[in-house]
């Protein structure tokens, strides 16, 4: 059996889990092959470790405690949650308190120019101010009036 072999086959060696015949034909490359030894103590060691060094008894308290720092981490985030929502939205309502002062502000500043006024009715065509007679009150001799005067 070869090196390839026989580590493919060491742990099933160690657990006892090979017939008889393989068994000694591992026992045999052990004896002769220094690595392979070598490899097998190493294994041996670590599983020995493993079933040895199992942990019995469970701290009660440990679990508790746990749960009570689950818990309180738990309410802290709650908490900065709230604070974040609160901050956010005081941000929010100040920024627009701000707008409406501005607004305000500016818009006390302005002033109509009466210069710049347009009269609605002085710049019409013939046909506008003729259009215009039939959705307003004004009889169509008054329209005819400002037609004839226009036209002087």
């Amino acid at each position: 059996m070869n090196c390839k072999e026989v580590e493919n086959k060491l742990i099933f060696y160690i657990e006892d889990e090979l017939s008889l015949e393989f068994r000694e034909t591992i026992s045999a490359h052990l004896k002769t092959c220094s690595s392979c030894n070598a490899l097998y103590e190493k294994i041996k060691a670590d599983i020995d470790f493993l079933h040895t060094d199992k942990i019995e008894q469970i701290n009660p308290g440990f679990y508790q405690k746990l749960e009570q720092k689950i818990k309180k981490s738990e309410k802290e985030q709650i908490k900065n949650t709230v604070k974040q929502v609160y901050f956010q939205a005081l941000a929010y309502a100040a920024a627009i308190i701000l707008a409406v002062f501005i607004g305000v502000a500016l818009g006390k500043e302005y002033q109509v120019n009466e210069e710049y006024v347009v009269d609605e009715n002085e710049n019409l065509s013939e046909f506008q101010l003729f259009a215009e007679s039939y959705s307003t009150d004004m009889s169509s001799e008054d329209i005819y009036e400002v037609i004839i005067t226009d036209n002087e």
